[in-house]
């Protein structure tokens, strides 16, 4: 996410936004980028950024609130990864692809 951070504040790139089905009155919200990228924002913060190859990258765990929120948005668009898959990504400075599971230094 750190590397992508342009893109993901652009709304020229943006093709669309949506609520979470499941939880339409969380604030919390998904952006999906002309390039196919997505977004994960919860309140005003950039949390989760999948990039167009299937890297995604974690910017923080932040609150309670947006940890439950980080499990919303796994369960919909990543459901074979749990919160506490994000977090050992956090913690240990790596980013996943979601397609290969392969793991690297972020």
């Amino acid at each position: 996410m750190r590397e992508n951070n342009k893109n993901t504040k652009e709304n020229k790139d943006m093709k669309f936004i949506m609520k979470l089905k499941n939880h339409p009155y969380a604030q919390c919200s998904v952006r999906v980028l002309l390039d196919g990228s997505i977004v994960f924002t919860s309140y005003k913060t950039d949390v989760i950024y999948i990039d167009k190859d299937g890297w995604l990258y974690v910017s923080g765990l932040y609150s309670y609130t947006t940890k439950r929120q980080i499990g919303y948005f796994l369960k919909e668009y990543v459901p074979c990864l749990s919160f506490q898959d994000i977090k050992s990504l956090y913690c240990s400075n790596r980013v996943l692809n979601i397609h290969t599971a392969e793991v690297k230094i972020a």
